[in-house]
């Protein structure tokens, strides 16, 4: 009998990442939405150790969902993340 996979809601990748993959960290002002609000309570201006780990949640988000950031891209040229982080895998 074939083994249902499911996909955890950790690996999903909410618009709102989307779109700060898709134009930058910050880009996202909705409170409780995006990188920084997701990883951290509080001040509106991360410290320098907060956004390394907003970036390194980016990176891995990039490597994970890579492609499908590009081909939901709309924008000329690449898209915030691929000039960071390089073509997806």
């Amino acid at each position: 009998m074939p083994v249902k996979r499911r996909v955890g809601k950790a690996s999903r990748l909410d618009e709102y990442k989307l779109q700060e993959l898709h134009e930058g960290p910050g880009t996202c002002l909705l409170a409780g939405c995006g990188y920084y609000y997701t990883r951290f309570s509080g001040g509106d201006n991360p410290t320098e150790e907060q956004w390394a780990e907003i970036r390194q949640s980016m990176r891995e988000d990039w490597q994970r969902h890579g492609s499908e950031v590009v081909a939901s891209w709309t924008g000329q040229g690449p898209c915030w993340a691929e000039t960071q982080f390089g073509a997806p895998r």
